[in-house]
């Protein structure tokens, strides 16, 4: 859109907005350059309409405001979707969150894959089917795709405290892009439904449950992802090494009913992609019940998770 002032001279400081009769959210066009009163924007629908308006409104300094008006159909179509702020850390969802280079995440949509599909082995794929990711430019490594949801990896090669774009492509159609912020970290624990931790015991790898809680001075392992870089630095996609497992940079701090205890072992779990893992020993005096565990890294705290604890 032009916008030519009384002069005939394009506006270099007007506002362009834009409206849908539809219920979509408006929103503000963006300037082409900084002379030459060109505006753009891209409207994906978010909703089908059998008659839908676009409005564009214009307004700047010492004239009224001037609108145009297209009416037309949103139909249904195969063009992928993403979701606004869908993109998320795996084991803890937050809505618009920062997100750490490494991070497996699940990005959310509709028409984000023709059917599902999963990676067998690493070194993970760029392509599961017909779907691609790609972040910040760098195509993204796949564990699973399926219509509405994507697991993927965000490039180690990625740098923090940047905003990066995602974006889909699902059988050559590509979705708008959706923006994610990175930092160094962004710890998450995984969790059963109901928010129990995950933890397996020492050497025999049972599962801590309700039915088999834990016992104070038992050593347990429980898993995580966004906890950053690694020494020696894990790929993209690979697999971590398992003769000389990867340590994680920044040391983190964990807290078993508010209290911090000792780490045994903090970095990626052996043969895992984007997998972390923290060793420890529950604490002797550990009290019978439902404990809290969390934990913290470089000042970003983890969901708060529940830890079965009994005598």
């Amino acid at each position: 859109m032009v916008g030519p002032d009384l002069r005939g001279a394009p506006f270099t400081n007007a506002q362009v907005a834009a409206s849908f009769s539809n219920g979509d959210t408006s929103f503000n066009l963006t300037p082409v350059g900084t002379s030459s009163g060109v505006f753009s924007g891209t409207w994906t629908p978010q909703s089908v309409s059998p008659q839908a308006t676009v409005t564009v409104t214009v307004s700047a300094p010492g004239f009224p405001p001037a609108f145009t008006q297209t009416t037309g159909q949103v139909t249904a179509g195969a063009t992928p979707l993403l979701a606004q702020n869908g993109t998320a850390n795996a084991f803890f969802s937050q809505l618009g969150g920062a997100l750490a280079p490494g991070t497996i995440v699940s990005i959310y949509g509709s028409n984000l894959a023709s059917g599902i599909a999963q990676a067998l082995s690493a070194p993970l794929p760029p392509n599961l089917g017909q779907t691609s990711v790609l972040i910040g430019g760098i195509s993204a490594p796949l564990f699973y795709v399926a219509p509405g949801q994507i697991n993927a990896q965000i490039p180690f090669e990625l740098t923090a405290g940047y905003q990066y774009q995602v974006q889909v492509n699902n059988s050559g159609a590509l979705s708008t892009p959706d923006s994610i912020q990175l930092a160094p970290v962004s710890p998450g624990v995984a969790t059963l439904s109901g928010g129990q931790v995950i933890a397996q015991r020492y050497p025999d790898y049972g599962l801590v449950t309700e039915d088999a809680p834990a016992k104070p001075g038992d050593y347990l392992t429980i898993y995580l992802v966004g906890m950053g870089a690694t020494d020696p630095a894990a790929g993209t996609g690979a697999a971590s090494p398992g003769q000389t497992p990867a340590q994680l940079v920044t040391q983190p701090i964990l807290k078993v009913n508010g209290n911090a205890i000792p780490i045994g072992f903090a970095g990626m779990t052996p043969g895992s992609v984007g997998l972390y893992q923290i060793n420890f020993q529950v604490p002797a005096n550990a009290p019978d019940g439902d404990l809290t565990l969390m934990v913290s890294q470089a000042g970003m705290d983890s969901n708060t998770t529940v830890l079965p604890v009994k005598q």
